[in-house]
């Protein structure tokens, strides 16, 4: 198999990027380009791969005109940050031109496993596994909160930094980095709380596996430690209210080293595309 793999990474996940990586070391050929800015026809001429893995919200006519005129390739597409109205749009259309897909998704597994019978393969986020950048300096700080958005009057009975991955925050936080630059970081905090966590994501799952003691501090009930608790199978208490909140991770690096890593969800998506 060969694949062209879209540069779809943002500030929360490198999901594209470690695909790309787990390919190459288990010896498929992949390339990844931000195929928003390249000519689809000539790079898919040139590079002739058999499967695209892209996702919903950068889809293009382009694309689609492409796939439609070479029915010997296959589209995986990534169906996060869809409404379900327009997954099924897209899959309307998919079907429409004939063109042999498969969906997947790292967020809503409410979804059905088939949408207008495209396959919807649900695969949870992972931990980035790959090296970590050393920073140029150490410093130790009680508590970082990361936040998605300006919260007024944050109060906290140590010594914090406000951390955000999100662009528009840059200049309104202590600190801003993306999820890639995060993991340089959070060994440097005692403790890590997100604030108004919903689900499972690649920034809770790389603070638990690379920081020290991780927390979620929510304003209202997301029912993300019922999500926890289904997803680690542990008895799992991350709430930062909690009085017995949970103090020793070591159980939890370990089933998130042997469960929920780039390498596994690889993995899954392989063996779904082979059937």
């Amino acid at each position: 198999m060969k694949f062209i793999i879209d540069n779809y990474s943002d500030s929360y996940s490198t999901q594209p990027m470690q695909f790309h990586r787990q390919f190459v070391e288990k010896g498929i050929e992949s390339n990844i380009l931000d195929m928003s800015k390249i000519s689809v026809y000539d790079t898919m001429d040139v590079l002739n791969p058999d499967i695209l893995i892209t996702t919903g919200t950068r889809i293009t006519n382009a694309i689609i005109q492409y796939l439609k005129e070479n029915k010997d390739k296959k589209l995986i597409l990534n169906i996060d940050n869809l409404q379900q109205d327009q997954v099924k749009q897209i899959a309307d259309l998919l079907k429409l031109e004939d063109i042999s897909t498969m969906f997947f998704i790292s967020s809503n597994y409410s979804l059905p496993k088939q949408i207008d019978k495209i396959n919807v393969v649900k695969l949870l986020p992972s931990v980035d596994t790959y090296m970590v950048q050393k920073l140029d300096f150490e410093y130790n700080i009680e508590l970082g909160l990361i936040v998605d958005s300006l919260i007024d009057g944050i109060a906290y009975p140590n010594t914090f930094h406000v951390i955000s991955p999100n662009p528009s925050l840059n200049n309104k936080t202590d600190i801003s980095l993306n999820c890639l630059g995060l993991r340089s970081i959070y060994d440097k905090y005692d403790t890590i709380v997100m604030k108004n966590l919903k689900n499972i994501n690649q920034i809770l799952l790389d603070a638990l596996n690379f920081g020290n003691k991780v927390y979620y501090d929510n304003e209202e009930e997301t029912g993300i430690e019922t999500i926890l608790k289904s997803v680690f199978k542990i008895d799992i208490k991350l709430d930062y209210n909690r009085e017995d909140r949970t103090q020793d991770f070591s159980e939890i690096k370990k089933i998130i080293l042997e469960k929920h890593t780039d390498s596994k969800r690889t993995k899954k998506l392989l063996s779904q595309i082979k059937g």
